[in-house]
């Protein structure tokens, strides 16, 4: 199962894990936005309840780090593979790929907090929220892909967020320039299926030969915010 923005809801995300077990899927990919704040007064509360539903229904949960996550908390820089942030919870750091069911999945954490005015450094806003460049690297690196599983979108996808008048052109411009290497990304990749959130929108679209389906989030119907796939034939359907 794809899932799309948790946000670090305990209720919604425990409820999504069992929809995820009672379809039958073994694994859930999720596309940021997860809620990773273990320093966070709440957050290890949040995370140990996701590991918990885990374990409960045997499935394990797999995360790209979205933007609103504590990066700080996260070895951007070091990790060279999955690390297992609680047990049946990874995380996939930024251009890693895996493989399920001969079905080559490249995980690509990261977007741009629009809102990030209004937050805190190194407390609620981080300035690596975006890839480096080594991670850019590595990710167009990869070959055979079949399936991205991003927190961000490319231009073009039929999605909205706030006012472009309401946000400061520089974070505008880092958002649009974001998105930009993505599309560099996809045209690189061309794979058949990109799965994203970040917009808390439910969309589709087919962009440049690739299927992009946007996930909303923990604040709408649960049916927005997954999507449920068969590897390899990636035959989507919804809750």
């Amino acid at each position: 199962m794809f899932a799309g923005d948790w946000h670090a809801g305990t209720e919604f995300g425990t409820a999504a894990i069992a929809s995820a077990a009672a379809h039958g899927a073994e694994r859930i990919a999720h596309v940021g936005d997860f809620g990773f704040w273990p320093r966070h007064p709440d957050g290890q509360k949040y995370i140990d309840a996701i590991s918990e539903a885990c374990l409960e229904h045997d499935l394990t949960l797999w995360f790209c780090d979205g933007n609103h996550e504590d990066h700080d908390s996260l070895p951007h820089e070091t990790a060279r593979e999955p690390v297992e942030v609680a047990p049946g919870i990874h995380w996939v750091p930024r251009g890693i790929t895996l493989e399920w069911a001969s079905t080559r999945l490249l995980f690509m954490g990261g977007a741009v907090s629009v809102d990030q005015f209004s937050r805190f450094p190194g407390k609620t806003w981080f300035p690596n929220e975006i890839p480096s460049a080594g991670h850019w690297q590595r990710a167009m690196a990869a070959t055979d892909i079949d399936v991205v599983v991003a927190h961000d979108t490319v231009p073009g996808m039929p999605v909205s967020g706030r006012p472009a008048l309401s946000i400061p052109w520089s974070i505008r411009k880092r958002a649009s320039d974001h998105r930009k290497k993505l599309a560099s990304l996809q045209k690189a990749l061309q794979p058949t299926l990109w799965v994203h959130g970040h917009w808390h929108h439910r969309a589709t679209a087919t962009l440049n030969s690739t299927r992009f389906e946007s996930l909303a989030h923990d604040r709408g119907p649960d049916s927005d915010a997954a999507l449920f796939c068969d590897l390899p034939s990636l035959e989507l359907t919804t809750p």
